[in-house]
């Protein structure tokens, strides 16, 4: 918690601040992901406004950011609850072991709003437990601010944060492809 806000202290900027406290998280939990989302227009649009990615995995930022809510089934559920959520899926168990192994997991925390907007900061595939979570009580109201405290209630979003949540050629395609002859 400590390096996480001298990190947010000494950095330049907001987006170099966050990015930096994200890959502190995501190498703490041992996640694929760690990523702030954003959702807009009154919590139908989702933006990715910064993300940390695990050494061998991609980014999912282009996927996300400008889609409607309503097609991450898991982000549109739990999107307006004040308390953190996380969610497993194990594996069958097999003839020899006494239960499943956890295959998956995936962890939701609200943030402070930015703009009237919801945040949320996501983990995916945590390998460390996630019932220890001092550590993101205690910050992340810190990062929640981060932009606020950086650009003033006036400039809060970038330009190219705008520019994410703006439809794409995917939302072009998506939307062509579900036309039919009706």
């Amino acid at each position: 918690a400590l390096d996480c806000l001298r990190i947010m202290l000494r950095s330049e900027n907001a987006d170099a601040s966050i990015d930096a406290v994200l890959e502190r998280l995501g190498q703490y939990y041992h996640a694929d992901r760690v990523y702030i989302l954003v959702l807009g227009e009154q919590g139908r649009t989702v933006t990715m406004l910064n993300e940390w990615v695990e050494k061998g995995k991609h980014s999912i930022q282009q996927n996300i950011s400008g889609k409607r809510v309503s097609r991450f089934p898991v982000i549109a559920r739990y999107s307006d609850t004040a308390v953190p959520v996380v969610l497993s899926m194990r594996q069958p168990p097999d003839e020899q072991a006494a239960g499943g192994e956890v295959s998956w997991q995936y962890a939701i925390f609200p943030m402070e709003r930015l703009n009237g907007a919801a945040q949320l900061l996501c983990i995916e595939n945590p390998r460390r437990p996630m019932q220890r979570t001092a550590l993101l009580t205690e910050l992340l109201p810190c990062l929640g601010r981060e932009r606020m405290r950086r650009f003033g209630a006036q400039e809060m979003v970038s330009p190219l944060d705008r520019l994410y949540a703006l439809p794409n050629q995917q939302a072009y395609m998506d939307a062509a492809y579900a036309m039919d002859s009706d």
